[in-house]
């Protein structure tokens, strides 16, 4: 089974997109993430993409009101995020 015309055209569109718009996605994804599941992205990985440190810190606390005060997941996650915050603090990014 062959691909159409219009499915092997869609998909160069949509790789050619992803290229284009690379950095926009990513940071997408990485904010989504920390707000959603708490995910923490690495201070290299900031750094990389340029990522504002607001827009992680706003997402992170909207995730931590979903949690518990105690939850266990809640307590590693904060002390990953304070150390990525200490991290970019002595890289002079924050």
């Amino acid at each position: 089974m062959s691909d159409s015309p219009n499915k092997s055209e869609n998909r160069l569109h949509v790789r050619k997109y992803y290229q284009k718009h690379r950095s926009e996605i990513i940071l997408q994804k990485l904010e989504r993430a920390c707000r959603l599941h708490g995910r923490v992205p690495r201070s290299q990985t900031i750094q990389e993409h340029e990522m504002p440190v607001d827009l992680l810190i706003d997402a992170f606390k909207q995730w931590l009101v979903t949690r518990e005060a105690h939850d266990v997941l809640r307590v590693k996650r904060t002390a990953r995020f304070r150390r990525m915050l200490a991290e970019l603090r002595d890289l002079n990014l924050y």
